[in-house]
């Protein structure tokens, strides 16, 4: 933990003047410097539960939502404040308009900053989304005496030999502050076991988008304009893309 907290310490300074010009270009939204360092304002009433959803971006939240309606069906009381790295799962999770539902973007990771947002929340729980497991994060939870759960984990080949290369003691540690962990699939679950996660605390397989409503396909306002199997989609792209994805489909 000594490394990653001495590496902390020389990033941030970085991560916030990259935030503080994204606020000033209009590409984060208002209270977002407050956001990452931790002191977003506690929406929920004074005493009322609360619950910690974080997940990385978009996909990773809407696969949750049946999770969250869940949680609220089965405490009408309970808030749930959701936290993730973009300012556009953000805006989505503030979209679904649901009551007892707030989101931030989550505090940078370190543990000052992360012991302010557990002291602004009062969460009663952290449940993490897929394979977000960040040292200050995991470990102040710990700390602090909250449980730890992890949805949909998911640990691939490649991430699971650069842990136990680069800081096997580091994720031994965060992995055996974990209540409960649900894997995406069968082959995450042996990779999390082999780097230390304790079987007993293994839940089943869960494939979070399987457990989604399932929605009715909006119809195009426009005939297509080719056969299906004649038609590329290439979503989620960023600047640059479009062309290099374009001329290898040619």
């Amino acid at each position: 933990m000594t490394p990653y907290r001495i590496a902390m310490w020389f990033v941030l300074p970085v991560l916030l003047a990259v935030t503080l010009y994204q606020r000033l270009q209009g590409q984060l939204p208002r209270g977002a410097l407050r956001e990452r360092c931790g002191g977003a304002p506690r929406l929920a009433p004074e005493g009322a539960p609360l619950i910690w959803l974080h997940g990385a971006s978009n996909g990773e939240l809407a696969s949750t939502r049946w999770l969250v309606d869940a949680l609220q069906a089965a405490r009408p009381d309970l808030h749930v404040h959701v936290t993730c790295n973009t300012a556009s799962a953000r805006a989505m999770v503030q979209g679904w308009g649901l009551p007892r539902l707030s989101a931030a973007l989550a505090p940078f990771d370190t543990l000052r900053l992360t012991a302010r947002f557990l002291r602004q929340q009062h969460p009663a729980a952290l449940i993490v989304v897929e394979n977000e497991l960040w040292p200050a994060r995991v470990m102040m939870t710990a700390k602090a005496g909250l449980p730890i759960l992890m949805i949909g984990a998911r640990m691939s080949d490649r991430s699971a030999r650069g842990w136990a290369r680069m800081a096997p003691g580091l994720m031994t540690r965060m992995l055996a502050t974990l209540g409960w962990v649900s894997a995406q699939d069968q082959a995450s679950a042996e990779r999390l076991k082999a780097l230390g996660l304790d079987p007993a605390r293994l839940g089943p397989v869960c494939v979070l988008k399987s457990h989604a409503a399932p929605t009715t396909p909006a119809r195009p306002p426009f005939p297509p304009p080719a056969p299906r199997n004649r038609t590329l989609l290439a979503a989620s792209t960023h600047d640059g893309e479009d062309a290099a994805i374009v001329d290898a489909f040619a």
